[in-house]
Formats: C-alpha cells, sequence, structure tokens
C-alpha cells in the first residue's frame, strides 16, 4: 500500500504583499503571470478573492472596485485551485506546484499550517469541510484520493487518506459530506462512505449511489438531494430520481454542463459553462454576458461571484438584479511561444496555444503582449474572439483586436522589424490572406494592424505535394527567424516545396523581401541559423524521409551559405561544402534542432546528442568542421547529452559567450564560457532554483540591465546576469538573496561585488566553511552561486553565517547569511 508522508510546519510568518500589477518578486527572480481566469472564488467581507493558475490570489473591493494582488516571499509557487474559509476564519488553499500543497491562513496575514511533504502527490484540487474534519481531493498522475485532517487548536491537522474505492475511478469532479458522509461524484458513479463508523480503506465500505446519469456535481441538504452532470439536472423525490428542466438556451452551447451546486438564504444555485440558475421562491436563469465559459461561483448574502474564463469576475446583485464585470490588467496567458526585446527595452510575447478540453469547444488563444513596467497591452486574435470574447479597451485591461487567424502550431519566433512593428511566425496554416491566414503576422502596435505574408508573390513558401503528394495546398510552416547585423530578419521555411526557397530575408524598413534558394533537393526542414562573424550564414536541418517513408525528404546536418556580404545580389551565393559532416553529433544525417555562434567564431549546433561546438576552416568553397571536444578516438564528447532533447529546443547566446539551453521538459542549463563538457553547468529548474516550470519556451536577454526573461508553460520567469558596475566592495553595497536561504534544493546569490572578489562563507566564529569561485564571467563577475555545501560537500546546517567578500583592488566587505536546512 502506498504511503503518504506529511510535515507540518507551524508559525512561519507570511505577509501578502499588495501590488499594482507589476512584476511579483521573489528574490531575485521576478515572474509575469496571467490572472483573467479564476479557478475559485471567494466572497469574503466586502472583498472578492479568487485564486488562479500561477497568478496567485487576486482581491476585488465591492465598495470601491480596486484591485489588491497577492504575492508572496515564502513560496516559489502560486498554482492555486481553490480557496475556501471556515469557521475559524482560516483561508485554506490548495495548490499544483512543484508538488501538491495545503496552505492555511489565519486572516490572510500569517501563514499558521504549510503541508506540502505529500509523497507521490501532483495536485490538491478541492476541499470540503465540518466543524472537526476538513477533507482534500488529491490527485497524482491519473489516481484520486482523499486527505483527511481533523481541527485541533482551530487548525487542520492531517490523520489519513483514502484511495481504495470499489470502482475504477477516471476522475473525482466533486466532494460533499453530509452528516457523517463523505460523498465523491466521478463519471463512473458517485460513491458514500461513513468516515466516522467505517474503515474506508477497504472498498467494500463505500457504498455506489444509484445515479440516473453521468454525473459531475452532487448537492444534499436535510431535505434535497440534486446531482448535475452533462445535460441533465435530476432530484431525488424518496424514491425516485426526477429530471428537472432548466429551461437552459440551448442556442449558446450544445452542452450545460453542471460546474457546481451550492445554496444560499434565497434557494438553491446551479452552475453550468453558460448560465447560472437559482432555484428558489423567485426563479433566476441568468446568461453569461460575452462570449466565454462561467468557471467558478459562490454566495454571500445578496450576492453572488461569479469566475469567467478569460473575463474576470462577475459580481451579481439578487436583490437588483444587476451585475458589475471586473477584468484586471493583465497578460492573456502564461505560455508564451516566443519572446522579443523592443529598442525601448518593452518586452513583447506571441502566444497560441490550442487546448482541447472534455465537452467544450477547442480553444485557440492566440495573440501578442507589450509587457511594460506592469502594465500590458494584448493585441488578440481575431479567431480567439470567436471563442472567448475578451473585453476591449477595458479601464483595467488594455487589448485589441487583430484580423489574424491563428495557426495550429506553436509560434516560433518574433522579432522587431522597425519602429513600431513586430513580425511573427504563425504556423501551421493554409495559404488564404483573403480570410485573414498568413504565415508570417506583422503587427504595428500603433494602429493595431496587422499585414499577413503567405505565398503570394511567393513571399514564403509552403507543401505542393513533395512530401506528399495529396499534400498541395500551400499548408505553412514558419520556424525560427534571425536578426542579422543590419536588422534584417531572416525567416526560415521548411516545406519550401514550389519555389524551394529555405529562407525568406525582410530587409530593414523597407517593403523588400529576398529570399534564399535551397543548395539541393534534400533541404526541406530548415530549423534554424546563425550568421557568424565573416558574414557566413550556417542553418541547421532536420533529417526526415517522405511521408511515405520510401526516400528521404531532407538530409539533415549543416549547410553554410557564403552571400558575399551582399543580401540584394543574390546571383553572386554560394553554397559552402562541410566536407566532414561525419563529426557532427550523429554523423551527417543529424537532426539539428538549433544553431548559434559566439565572439570567438565558434559555432555551436544542438542535436539529440547535445551540445557541441566547433571552429573551422575553409579552404575556397569547402569547410573544414574541428569539434571543439572529443576523445583520442575521434567519439564526440557533447555537452548535456545526458538530456532528452527534442525538436523545439534551442540554444542561445547571451552576448557574453555563455550558451543556454532551453528544454522543453528539464529547464534551463548554461555553459559558461570556456567551460569543457565535463565541468559543471549551471541548471535552472524547479529543482534547483525558482524558475516557474521545466518547460521551455524562449530566452531573451536584455544586454543593458542584465535581465534575462524566460519563456515557460506557467508564466514569465526573470532572472539576471551580474553585469552591474561596482566600484568597491561594501557592505551596503553587496546584495545576498534569497536571505534567509533553504537547502538542499536552491542556490543563494551574492552579487553586486567588485568584479573578480574571492568570496569565503565563514561560521561565526572565523572557520573556513567553503571558498567560492566566479560563475559566470571569470575576473569580471560581480556575483557567485552558494548551494549550501560547505568544502567537503556537505550541505551545511541551520544557522548564521559570515560572507566575506575581497578584491586587492575592491576592498573587502562581510555580510551575514542565514541557513534553514530543510
Amino acid at each position: 500500500m502506498r504511503q503518504i508522508k506529511i510535515k507540518n510546519k507551524f508559525n512561519l510568518i507570511f505577509i501578502f504583499f499588495s501590488f499594482t500589477f507589476s512584476e511579483i518578486k521573489f528574490g531575485e527572480w521576478e515572474h509575469i503571470t496571467s490572472y483573467i481566469t479564476p479557478n475559485d472564488i471567494l466572497i469574503n467581507d466586502n472583498n472578492v478573492i479568487f485564486a488562479t493558475t500561477m497568478g496567485g490570489l487576486l482581491s476585488i473591493n465591492i465598495d470601491n472596485e480596486s484591485f489588491t494582488k497577492y504575492g508572496k516571499d515564502f513560496l516559489e509557487y502560486l498554482d492555486l485551485n481553490q480557496i475556501i474559509k471556515d469557521e475559524y476564519n482560516n483561508f485554506i488553499v490548495g495548490s499544483n506546484s512543484p508538488d501538491g500543497s495545503i496552505q492555511v491562513f489565519n486572516n490572510l496575514n500569517s501563514l499558521t499550517t504549510y503541508l506540502n511533504d505529500f509523497n507521490n502527490i501532483d495536485k490538491i484540487l478541492f476541499f470540503e469541510y465540518n466543524t472537526s474534519h476538513l477533507f482534500a481531493i488529491y490527485q497524482t498522475n491519473m489516481n484520486y484520493g482523499i486527505l483527511i485532517f481533523e481541527y485541533e487548536n482551530e487548525i487542520p491537522i492531517y490523520k489519513d487518506y483514502y484511495d481504495n474505492f470499489p470502482i475504477n475511478i477516471s476522475q473525482i469532479t466533486d466532494l460533499d459530506i453530509f452528516g457523517n458522509n463523505i460523498i465523491i461524484t466521478s463519471p463512473e458513479g458517485i460513491l458514500k462512505g461513513n468516515y466516522k463508523d467505517d474503515n474506508l480503506k477497504f472498498s467494500n465500505n463505500w457504498n455506489l449511489i444509484d445515479s440516473p446519469a453521468l454525473s459531475f456535481n452532487y448537492y444534499q441538504d436535510l431535505e434535497t438531494i440534486i446531482i448535475g452532470g452533462y445535460n441533465n439536472l435530476w432530484m431525488y423525490d424518496t424514491e425516485n430520481w426526477v429530471d428537472l428542466d432548466l429551461d437552459y438556451d440551448q442556442s449558446l452551447s450544445d452542452n450545460f454542463q453542471v460546474i457546481d451546486i451550492i445554496s444560499n438564504e434565497y434557494g438553491i444555485l446551479v452552475l453550468t459553462k453558460k448560465q447560472f440558475f437559482l432555484l428558489g421562491d423567485d426563479n433566476i436563469n441568468f446568461t453569461i454576458p460575452v462570449n466565454s465559459e462561467f468557471t467558478c461561483i459562490d454566495s454571500r448574502n445578496n450576492y453572488i461571484a461569479l469566475g469567467l474564463k478569460n473575463n474576470g469576475i462577475i459580481l451579481y446583485d439578487l436583490i437588483n438584479n444587476d451585475y458589475t464585470n471586473f477584468i484586471p490588467n493583465t497578460p492573456i496567458h502564461n505560455q508564451y511561444d516566443a519572446l522579443t526585446l523592443l529598442d525601448d527595452g518593452s518586452l513583447v510575447g506571441v502566444v497560441n496555444r490550442i487546448e482541447q478540453r472534455l465537452y467544450s469547444p477547442t480553444d485557440n488563444i492566440a495573440g501578442i503582449t507589450m509587457f511594460q513596467n506592469g502594465v500590458y497591452r494584448n493585441f488578440i486574435s481575431s479567431k480567439t474572439m470567436t471563442y472567448y470574447e475578451y473585453p476591449i479597451n477595458n479601464d483595467d485591461f488594455s487589448s485589441y483586436e487583430v484580423d489574424y487567424i491563428a495557426g495550429e502550431k506553436n509560434s516560433w519566433s518574433i522579432k522587431q522589424n522597425s519602429l513600431n512593428t513586430v513580425i511573427f511566425s504563425n504556423s501551421g496554416i493554409n495559404s488564404d490572406i483573403e480570410n485573414d491566414k498568413g504565415g508570417l503576422v506583422e503587427l504595428d502596435f500603433s494602429t493595431a494592424s496587422v499585414e499577413l505574408y503567405d505565398t503570394t508573390n511567393s513571399i514564403i513558401d509552403g507543401l505542393n505535394g513533395i512530401y506528399s503528394s495529396t499534400y498541395t495546398y500551400g499548408y505553412l510552416t514558419i520556424n525560427q527567424m534571425y536578426m542579422d547585423s543590419d536588422n534584417n530578419v531572416w525567416i526560415v521555411n521548411p516545406y519550401s516545396e514550389k519555389n524551394h526557397t529555405l529562407a525568406a530575408i525582410d530587409i530593414y524598413d523597407s517593403d523588400e523581401w529576398l529570399h534564399i534558394m535551397s543548395p539541393n533537393d534534400k533541404s526541406y526542414l530548415p530549423q534554424d541559423l546563425t550568421i557568424d562573424l565573416f558574414g557566413l550564414a550556417w542553418f541547421g536541418f532536420q533529417y526526415a524521409s517522405n511521408l511515405d517513408a520510401t526516400e528521404v525528404y531532407s538530409e539533415g546536418g549543416i549547410k553554410v551559405l557564403d552571400t558575399k556580404n551582399t543580401l540584394s545580389n543574390t546571383y553572386d551565393d554560394v553554397w559552402l561544402e562541410v566536407v566532414n559532416p561525419e563529426l557532427l553529433p550523429n554523423g551527417k544525417n543529424t537532426s539539428i534542432w538549433s544553431i548559434t555562434s559566439d565572439s570567438y567564431n565558434r559555432i555551436w549546433v544542438l542535436s539529440s546528442q547535445g551540445i557541441q561546438g566547433y571552429i573551422y576552416n575553409r579552404n575556397g568553397n569547402n569547410i573544414y568542421l574541428i569539434p571543439l571536444y572529443q576523445q583520442n578516438d575521434g567519439d564526440l564528447i557533447n555537452y548535456l547529452s545526458f538530456l532528452s532533447i527534442e525538436k523545439g529546443d534551442r540554444i542561445l547566446n547571451d552576448g557574453k559567450d555563455n550558451i543556454w539551453l532551453a528544454t522543453q521538459n528539464s529547464g534551463v542549463f548554461v555553459i559558461l564560457n570556456n567551460l569543457t563538457p565535463l565541468d559543471e553547468h549551471i541548471e535552472f529548474s524547479v529543482e534547483k532554483s525558482k524558475i516557474l516550470s521545466n518547460k521551455i519556451f524562449d530566452i531573451v536577454f536584455n544586454k543593458n540591465n542584465g535581465k534575462v526573461y524566460i519563456a515557460t508553460e506557467k508564466g514569465i520567469s526573470i532572472t539576471r546576469l551580474p553585469i552591474d558596475t561596482v566600484k568597491k566592495n561594501e557592505k551596503n553595497n553587496i546584495r545576498i538573496s534569497p536571505n534567509p536561504f533553504y537547502v538542499p534544493g536552491y542556490q543563494a546569490q551574492i552579487y553586486n561585488l567588485y568584479p573578480g572578489s574571492t568570496v569565503k562563507i565563514l561560521k561565526l566564529n572565523g572557520d573556513l566553511v567553503v571558498e567560492l569561485n566566479s560563475d559566470f564571467f571569470g575576473n569580471e563577475d560581480t556575483m557567485v552561486l552558494w548551494d549550501g555545501k560547505n568544502k567537503q560537500g556537505n550541505f551545511v546546517g541551520s544557522g548564521i553565517y559570515l560572507v566575506s567578500a575581497y578584491h586587492i583592488n575592491g576592498g573587502s566587505s562581510v555580510s551575514k547569511i542565514a541557513v534553514i536546512n530543510k
């Protein structure tokens, strides 16, 4: 039997900070997240509080209609599912990341209990409670169970768990407590068990309640039992189930899947995706006023709070039969496919998320967000607006509808291509500009207008019967884009089957387009490119056969183009031959997923075998590759070869010749300048840092202030490069974050040092714990990292330690760091 271990942590001071919608800071990590969709909602006095996915908690004051966002330093993640308030004034929050956790707050100002040491639990989904017990539904992979907590001194303390049910359960959709009975609802049936009199660890002590149809929600009071499902609402009349006719509007949706059933002093409230119904003396039927879906409901006195997907909340007044829609200033989504920085330092991200959900229309949330000092401007695809009606030019939510149809694949890349415009890839779409479909979209921020590019005038190209004889309709796929030193944008164009141009070039501040012809008929899948110091364009290709697997469609590897530094004259372009392609990580037919170069004119390639760097010799039109690291027998020693690297992973140069790897399953890895594959690299993962997720889409670097923006599946995480100018080691200058510092698992940043300083960690009596080496830029480094280990490689114990920084020219300083060994 699986064991679940719980550990309590008491009396940890926890303060919520109020933000005017700027980024949330966790030590020296910052995070930008979306909080437009409530997962759960709670009316508390004159405030409505809702929990979001990675956006944390947001409070709306009913009286003055002001927003307050709650962030925290104690917890790194804000992936919240439900918030409830018990009769002891405890606010109880269930969350997902990095593992399922329960947080109990007293009056939303101090953490009284934090439970996160659940063994093998991914999510805490929702709660129910009575005066003596708290019950929580948890999920682990596709398995579900119940955690039981007993109140002691008005605080819930873990007691037991139940996961042995008499039927196979694919999902638990509702949890109810009535008397001594726990009732759980699943698509496979409704189960009831007496938690006081029976041992519910035994499956035969659970009873299957007879139900007339597939059920999602259960409601019971002293007089009534109601179940809700998919197109059904049933009431039990002591002997039979009676179908309740809610007179729902079938034109709104193909279904009215029941989301929740609750009660208040006015009657019973039934929430569906498109409507809520009050069943009482005065029946009310309220239809969602925007093209969206309800997500959650709560009621207090005469107010009903309703969460809306992508539209904040609605507060409905039962007395006046009127409502107010509250929408915060927020990005439209957490997952941005690609990022870029504008000339003025503003961050811009493009998103295209396609989500298939049971009993719901396909979500296609696509658009561009400009992030400017905590204010967000959203430019939302017209296709998205057909599914979800985002507010346009709301007082708090600044947004515009733009006329383009998003494709069915991620947008790989976005670049600024003139003063007020960006261009981004819109992959996975048929060529059809007349119907707002294009493989490239150019957005003008000043007018919120777009220009689309497809096969018209052969600007970009797509499928035309070579990959498959049945694919002849100009289906477009665009991979990475590259900006050269003249601000021209190179667009990598796979499946260019009609014109066989593997790249289109958008000439800066001009309407002119140029094209790069492929070197042969086996070069159809370029993935990425870089241009080296001598102006040579290096393309990385995927290896693949055609759809029937009868012949090679793209031979993979690297191909090098010499444009003679004259883009306008493509007739003098020369394709150079790599004469020793067997020295690529998997030989000639290696799939190269990403490629970059550095100021030493080294070429770095990413394949499924890891990262390898090359220098090269050119002799006429021949290129001879020289791997940076290989064994005496000729075998390559690849960086990070132990990782599972796939298409879409990227390598990037931060401008200081550190090579960054963005992976879609393992986080971010940094190979410092001049390291060997055997040297220790830096890892930013949820296990070893405060990054939001291990699924990474893109990274951009602000070379002016050192900020690194990392697009993850749960938001944008921001860290920094140590590039500050520090004139002297002084106590008030040196910064340490986080402080206190929890070990094991994280790294403390000691920064704002005089470049190249020696840093030592000492005990209070002066004994040396460890001497720290520069991590990034050697003698130019203004920051070091400490993982909490001593010079023997063991984690130090809890306590106060001295941090000594010394440089012969920069002087010395001593600071303190508090360590908490968990």
